[in-house]
């Protein structure tokens, strides 16, 4: 248990655990998030525990299965999408519907690795299934443009912005 100061294991309904290859053991806690349990640390000392949770950018902290990728990143089914969670630094890139994720919501223990390596979740609607060598980062927004405005019925001028050239800050209508 989290006590002032300190990390802990998360206490009550435990829905998934794995090992790495680092031996660290990954235990998401329904409505806990995920807690990642370092022993190789000096002999004698205490284990070091690292939390991830909506702060650290999940989904949702209801965490129903953890998934071991080939190349060793964890990946996480969440009651509010997926989470791919790089191995060295534990950073968290959600994958949600706008990213192509089709269910919303998954069920406890339902995540596995296939023989091929794609990684395998169920959830409210059916199967999700992700080849973790496919994800790509996610492109940079699109830049906002304007082509038209209108104060009630009168078009005003926009002014002309050429090609390949940076959009201004402010837009000064005449």
């Amino acid at each position: 248990q989290d006590a002032p100061g300190r990390v802990g294991l998360p206490g009550g309904y435990v829905a998934s655990m794995l090992l790495d290859r680092r031996g660290r053991l990954w235990v998401a806690g329904f409505g806990a998030g995920v807690r990642v349990m370092d022993t190789a640390q000096a002999p004698g000392a205490p284990p070091q525990v690292r939390r991830i949770t909506l702060a650290e950018g999940l989904p949702h902290n209801g965490v129903d299965a953890l998934v071991l990728a080939p190349d060793g990143d964890v990946w996480a089914s969440t009651d509010g999408g997926l989470a791919h969670i790089h191995q060295d630094s534990l950073r968290v890139r959600r994958l949600l519907a706008s990213d192509g994720v089709g269910i919303a919501s998954y069920w406890t223990s339902a995540g596995a690795l296939s023989a091929d390596g794609m990684l395998l979740f169920g959830g409210t609607g059916g199967l999700t299934i992700v080849d973790p060598r496919q994800t790509a980062t996610p492109a940079a927004p699109a830049p906002l443009v304007v082509t038209e405005v209108r104060l009630g019925d009168v078009r005003a001028a926009v002014p002309h912005q050429p090609p390949g050239q940076d959009a201004a800050d402010v837009l000064t209508l005449e």
